[in-house]
């Protein structure tokens, strides 16, 4: 009885995907200049954007930032980026020599500044062996610091250089790793530095490197007197009533399933990817989806108390390419 007592003097969390204030949701990286070692790499689509990289290549870091009332417009995101060697970037800012401004190429053997704004531009660095093996991953890190909730970003770089942290509840953190690939082409630079790599098959050359998935269409089941069916892209508004019950598909392009090198114990594999749908909302609402999972849908019911509900979905594959989209629904019959 007394267990009973105590769980009903808490109020129940709001759930993870809800925005209140303005967060990092994702983090993407873009090749947007080919370096000298990708000029023998296999095409990609002409409307997607290479992820995999390469020692040389010029890299765009962009993130995703949602808050109330949606995506938050770039001319008012400011985010300080970091790149680091080898693991977390941000809990060694206490370090100077970690916030000093990169260098062309980066030093491998110290973190830097990238800089300031929106998004970010970086060549790639050399890649390493890993005493494990084969890894299509390589160890350089992007961190993201954003002030949010009452913080600037100058107060929460402030905050991560003393030891210990004070609280960093009104700032919003992010990393995440930088893929290098593709993996035969890794296995050529590294040579030696790879235990037992063997000869890639030729026709592992042929298969494309990693590009970014893209997020652009849905469909848009809509249970009301009409049970509508809607066709919609990204960034539309759609117009519903308080109380439908909405079901939203991600229509991937099938494209965006790629295959991709494995490697393991001395040994390169093809392997296909199953790509994992995130959403975020500005609003609360019932549902019984989890927020990340391989599924690609999202049914809901409408609320009552919100005249737009801005719903943001990040897609990600499992070689770290990223994509996004938004819908708006205009709620009709919500409480002013």
């Amino acid at each position: 009885m007394v267990l009973v007592v105590l769980a009903g003097c808490f109020e129940t969390p709001p759930p993870t995907w809800l925005l209140e204030d303005p967060e990092i949701l994702a983090l993407r990286v873009e090749v947007i200049e080919d370096g000298p070692l990708s000029t023998d790499l296999a095409p990609i689509p002409a409307d997607r954007v290479r992820t995999e990289a390469l020692p040389g290549d010029v890299l765009r870091l962009r993130a995703l930032v949602a808050g109330a009332g949606g995506e938050v417009p770039a001319e008012e995101v400011d985010i300080a980026w970091f790149a680091c060697m080898g693991g977390a970037c941000l809990t060694e800012l206490w370090d100077a020599r970690r916030r000093q401004p990169c260098g062309v190429p980066l030093d491998i053997g110290q973190g830097c500044a990238i800089g300031r704004g929106p998004d970010a531009e970086l060549v790639m660095p050399p890649v390493v062996a890993s005493g494990f093996g084969l890894s299509s991953s390589s160890t350089l890190t992007i961190g993201a610091v954003m002030g949010s909730r009452g913080l600037s970003t100058d107060e929460c770089l402030e905050r991560l250089q003393q030891q210990p942290f004070p609280p960093l509840s009104g700032c919003s953190l992010f990393e995440q790793w930088v893929a290098s690939g593709p993996l035969w082409k890794i296995v050529e630079l590294l040579g030696d530095g790879v235990p037992d790599p063997g000869e890639p098959a030729p026709e592992l050359r042929l298969l494309p490197p990693n590009f970014n998935p893209e997020l652009e269409r849905f469909t848009v089941f809509v249970a009301d007197a009409r049970d509508r069916t809607i066709a919609a892209r990204d960034g539309d508004h759609v117009a519903v009533h308080a109380g439908d019950r909405v079901r939203v598909r991600l229509d991937y392009d099938p494209r965006d399933t790629q295959e991709y090198l494995l490697g393991f114990e001395g040994e390169i594999a093809v392997t296909g990817d199953v790509l994992q749908a995130e959403f975020f909302a500005d609003a609360a609402f019932s549902t019984d989806t989890e927020s990340f999972q391989a599924s690609d849908e999202l049914t809901w019911t409408v609320p009552d108390d919100a005249p737009v509900v801005t719903i943001a979905f990040v897609v990600r594959d499992s070689q770290r390419g990223v994509g996004w989209g938004t819908l708006a629904f205009d709620v009709e019959g919500a409480a002013p």
